[in-house]
This record gives C-alpha cells, structure tokens and sequence, in this order.
C-alpha cells in the first residue's frame, strides 16, 4: 500500500515530508492561476478536488513521521479561489477505507471511485438547483 516515494521524506511527493508557508503559497498560486484561466475560458464553477493517495488516509502516522496535512492546508487557504470539494475529509472518514484503494499500488478500487462520483455528483445537483443570476 505504501509508495516509496509517498513515504520517503527525501522525495517531494512525501506526504511526511514538512511544507513551509512558502512552498504552500507557490501550491495556491499556481492553482488560482488555473482558476483564472478557466474562469476566462468562460467556465461558470470550478472546483479543487485533491485525491489523496493511501498514506494520507490509511497512515497519518508511519514510524517516526507525520502526515504534513498538505491537502488540508491548500483547501483551507484563505488566498484559495476555487470552491473545494473535500476528497480527503471525504475519505478520511469512511469506516472500511482500505476498500477505497488497490493493494498493489496507490489507485483507487471502484469503491473509492463510484465513492467521489456519487458524492461530487450531488454537489453538483445542489448547484444546479440553485437560482443564477
């Protein structure tokens, strides 16, 4: 379940790996800047869904190390422009989360899919529903 790369603090893709208030504000800058060219592009809504690969939500803590908390830092900046759907908090908090990942690697099953499609899926109704002015 674990990825070399996801654990070793040596590599950037780490999520133990600590992040400084520099490195985070570059992270939401580049996705605001994709939230400028989509909005210019003439997209009405545009959402932030980070899919959190399975050290983040299977192992917060490993060893000696901690999860950096990335994914809740950038959804909860307050610079962010994109609305944000919550994938992490999503499954974080699902009882049987070792079903929402593959053994062998860091994809999801279909559990974890059909899980954020049926869920983003009635954001996007409750949007719908709502009156545009």
């Amino acid at each position: 379940m674990l990825l070399h790369s996801t654990v070793d603090t040596a590599f950037l893709e780490s999520s133990y790996k600590p992040i400084n208030d520099v490195e985070l504000a570059k992270i939401v800058a580049g996705l605001n800047n994709a939230f400028d060219v989509y909005k210019r592009a003439g997209f009405d809504e545009i959402y932030l869904s980070i899919i959190p690969n399975p050290t983040t939500v299977l192992y917060p803590t490993y060893k000696q190390f901690t999860y950096n908390n990335l994914i809740p830092k950038i959804q909860n900046h307050p610079a962010l422009k994109p609305k944000v759907f919550d994938c992490y908090g999503l499954f974080k908090h699902q009882p049987n989360k070792e079903k929402l990942y593959r053994p062998s690697d860091t994809h999801w099953t279909s559990t974890g899919r059909d899980l954020w499609l049926r869920t983003f899926n009635q954001v996007l109704v409750k949007h719908m529903k709502q009156p545009r002015y």
